[in-house]
């Protein structure tokens, strides 16, 4: 699979239709779409991700862990 990641996928993480991926600074999350796999979003984190894992709330979440802080990702801004 092509991805757009610019570093080395470190976490990687399925649900359903959609596969989140991140590396030392980078979050993707990729969807199925038309028999196709499509960049959903993308975050850039100013820290070093630790770890990353998603959850489910309302929505799918992307939780990462940088430094000395959690973050959580939505999707929809």
């Amino acid at each position: 699979m092509d991805t757009s990641h610019t570093d080395t996928i470190i976490h990687l993480h399925v649900l359903g239709q959609e596969l989140w991926s991140s590396g030392k600074h980078t979050l993707n999350c990729y969807t199925s779409a038309d028999s196709r796999i499509v960049d959903k979003y993308y975050y850039l984190a100013e820290d070093i991700i630790n770890h990353m894992m998603v959850v489910t709330i309302s929505a799918p979440l992307a939780v990462i862990a940088v430094q000395d802080k959690i973050r959580v990702i939505n999707s929809k801004g």
